[in-house]
């Protein structure tokens, strides 16, 4: 059982019935960019682990391409909660986007389809040669009798986690589900705690609260019990809204440890929109750790107390010490929640924004340049446009309309996509800089895989170009 690199046939076949798009239902993120790079991802229907894995299916039908769809990073992560993505639901997401293609193929273009193709397939090899080089080391350590239980499983798991920094978190539950599968019988309950609960939090860094929610529940039915496994129970049940389970787990876990982070931060999920809710009554050992300040701000982001949680975002990013990729999507997930509210046309077209509303924009170009700056000379500046594009609009809502441009000609730049143009294209409509709006439109309008409502857009601002220029007989 293995995940072997797909064929150059293969790969040409999926692209063919790409579209040069994201399958993921509505997106239109692109998997080539116009400089010839690959900026997705592939992804397998039915695994070699985990609930999409399917016993019967052999190692050439795996890497076939009714077994394989294209997203977006994004979107594979999504996708990666086995829970709400289901087999048959991912069959039929393929089905219907690749059925948009099948009479309107997209080629890759000649002049780097080849290295594109060679570059896929090497990447996935040296992956893979990756993981089998962590498998064959962890069935090394598992042929060492003498060595103990304990050590045995901090050794495979500090192999696992040299995956993890790299950002590989999902190569990471699957090598930990095939560690379960292999040694649930032989490791003690402490262990099977562990293994557990570094599963959960795995899922927690993919951001998959339901999977991680699922698995901490699993672990009141082994007999281990510590003020770890305690706490990480009060967190689950708090964010399962079993409000019983959390009370009870909470009162445990404080009994062993007033200031444990984990539960208290299940509290601050439970009790923290109830009008009586202080911060001040936490232990003040907790104010300066970096999680339990992120749900604070979290916290009064959603009641509305927009200053205090930027004020308790910053205090959480200053204590945290992340990877670059990590800490630059924090910051811009912060930067989009602040304008999320704001993109009003009435408000922009009015200037309508109160002073609080003011200091949101501001604060959220800060979190968007610091979120840019962490990955701009990076690989990552590709997959991460949309940051910059988000950081135009802001630049936009503040009235900055020369800096809007410059990063919306940047985000185009990087992406191509049609979120990208359509806010380019509109700002060269406001500016009246008409040559460059009708360039960028008909340059569009050439391109084979537009939705019919993209088409219709284009239309629609093309005939506004001509009236604006007054060359009414062209409409």
């Amino acid at each position: 059982m293995a995940r072997l690199t797909p064929t150059k046939t293969v790969i040409r076949e999926l692209f063919a019935l790409s579209g040069n798009r994201c399958a993921f239902p509505d997106c239109t993120h692109p998997l080539i960019d116009e400089r010839g790079n690959f900026i997705a991802e592939l992804c397998h229907i039915e695994g070699v682990k985990g609930e999409r894995f399917n016993p019967n299916q052999t190692d050439e039908d795996r890497r076939s391409v009714g077994n394989l769809v294209l997203f977006c990073h994004p979107h594979h992560i999504v996708t990666d909660n086995e829970s709400e993505y289901s087999v048959d639901r991912l069959k039929m997401i393929k089905k219907e986007h690749e059925n948009k293609f099948r009479d309107n193929n997209y080629k890759l273009p000649p002049q780097y389809a080849e290295q594109i193709l060679e570059n896929l397939t090497a990447t996935s090899a040296r992956m893979e040669g990756k993981i089998d080089e962590l498998r064959e080391k962890m069935e090394e350590l598992l042929a060492k009798p003498i060595i103990g239980e304990e050590k045995l499983y901090i050794q495979q798991l500090e192999l696992i986690k040299g995956l993890k920094k790299q950002g590989k978190h999902q190569t990471v539950i699957e090598l930990l589900l095939d560690y379960k599968e292999k040694n649930w019988d032989k490791i003690t309950p402490e262990i099977r705690f562990k293994l557990i609960a570094n599963i959960a939090i795995t899922y927690f860094d993919l951001y998959n609260k339901a999977e991680a929610v699922r698995y901490i529940k699993k672990i009141k039915d082994i007999p281990f019990e510590n003020e770890e496994s305690l706490a990480l129970q009060t967190l689950g049940y708090a964010l399962a809204k079993d409000y019983p389970a959390f009370e009870e787990y909470f009162q445990k876990t404080v009994a062993r440890n007033p200031e444990n982070a984990n539960a208290w931060i299940g509290y601050i999920v439970v009790h923290g929109e109830e009008e009586d809710f202080n911060e001040e009554s936490l232990p003040s050992s907790l104010l300066v750790i970096p999680e339990v300040l992120f749900n604070l701000g979290e916290l009064f982001f959603g009641t509305g107390n927009r200053k205090k949680a930027v004020e308790y975002f910053r205090k959480s990013l200053s204590l945290q010490k992340m990877a670059a990729e990590k800490d630059s999507d924090v910051r811009s997930i912060i930067a989009s929640r602040l304008i999320s509210e704001l993109t009003d046309p009435f408000k922009y077209v009015h200037n309508e924004y109160t002073d609080e509303q003011k200091q949101d924009l501001k604060e959220a170009i800060i979190f968007f340049s610091e979120s840019w700056d962490l990955i701009k000379d990076t690989e990552l500046a590709r997959s991460r446009y949309y940051t910059i594009l988000n950081r135009g609009v802001a630049y936009k809502l503040t009235r900055q309309i020369d800096l809007a441009l410059a990063d919306f000609q940047k985000a185009y730049e990087l992406s191509g996509d049609f979120i990208s143009f359509k806010n380019l294209s509109v700002l060269y409509l406001e500016r009246e800089d008409y040559p460059k709006a009708e360039a960028l439109i008909v340059a569009q309008l050439r391109k084979t895989d537009l939705k019919e409502t993209e088409r219709y857009d284009l239309s629609e601002m093309n005939a506004r170009i001509l009236f604006k220029q007054g060359r009414i007989q062209e409409l």
